[in-house]
């Protein structure tokens, strides 16, 4: 298992979910594996970020687990 914080958060929020949920990586490919929401509220997020006074208005990151690690949505 892989887990990397990125140095962004100080856009608006519809830049990262854009990208997140997007079908194409960092570097324009299409991606593998298709981003999937497990838990949480994309409009809540949306909304926090805007209202959110302070310079760094989220952090993001990602999990990434190998093919053969094959975690289920409960692990």
């Amino acid at each position: 298992m892989i887990i990397s914080f990125f140095k962004s958060g100080t856009s608006g929020a519809r830049s990262a979910i854009n990208y997140v949920l997007g079908v194409l990586d960092h570097e324009k490919n299409e991606r593998s594996v298709k981003p999937k929401v497990i838990d949480g509220s994309i409009e809540a997020f949306q909304i926090s970020v805007e209202f959110n006074p302070n310079k760094w208005k989220y952090t993001s990151g990602v999990i990434a687990w190998s093919k053969v690690d094959d975690p289920t949505d409960e692990q």
